[in-house]
């Protein structure tokens, strides 16, 4: 009888399904939750400070998340720093309160587009500004988050950024193509999905 009778059928909705009965079948409707991402379409200037900032585009530097489990990853290239030595600092700034997190930073430094004079990994599990390199003074930095999980326990902002220990002179240009993406997982207390015993 089309979508009217069927919408009154339905037993169960949740993030990622909504199950229904037509009278004969159970149907199961998986939801494929779209990536939530911002990516730079140009080079742009990042401030010349010590202080926390955002390394994506002020148009789109702010993500408002609901409550909920997700997964992220990021990438960050940045050029023509100065010779001041410095450590750099991952963070998510914001308003949503987090109530768990962990990812994996992997850094290169060294020249532009070359081979890395200095790499480090890291595992973190917290959102504050944590260091995730030893102390350099190269002219450029690429910056992977991989592996990243959070629960969003209060919805709010998050706001991806750096830290550099010290103001790293010169003219530091975040690079085109440089990103965030996270994915929506379900509820925040959800621990599995799949047929798992």
């Amino acid at each position: 009888d089309g979508v009217a009778s069927l919408a009154s059928l339905i037993l169960f909705r949740g993030d990622l399904v909504t199950v229904m009965f037509d009278g004969t079948n159970w149907l199961a409707f998986y939801l494929i939750q779209a990536p939530i991402f911002s990516v730079n379409d140009a080079d742009f200037t990042l401030a010349n400070s010590a202080s926390a900032q955002p390394y994506l585009l002020a148009a789109n530097d702010v993500l408002t998340l609901a409550v909920g489990l997700y997964e992220f990853e990021s990438f960050v290239q940045i050029e023509a720093m100065g010779g001041t030595t410095r450590t750099t600092s991952w963070c998510l700034g914001g308003t949503a309160v987090l109530t768990d997190i962990q990812y994996t930073s992997l850094v290169q430094t060294g020249a532009a587009l070359s081979l890395g004079t200095t790499s480090s990994v890291k595992t973190t599990q917290t959102a504050a500004a944590t260091a995730v390199n030893t102390t350099v003074a190269t002219a450029a930095m690429s910056l992977r988050i991989n592996n990243g999980i959070v629960r969003v326990g209060t919805a709010g902002t998050i706001i991806p950024q750096i830290t550099w220990s010290a103001d790293p002179t010169g003219t530091p240009v975040c690079k085109k193509n440089s990103y965030f993406r996270c994915s929506k997982i379900g509820p925040a207390a959800i621990i599995s999905g799949g047929e798992w015993a």
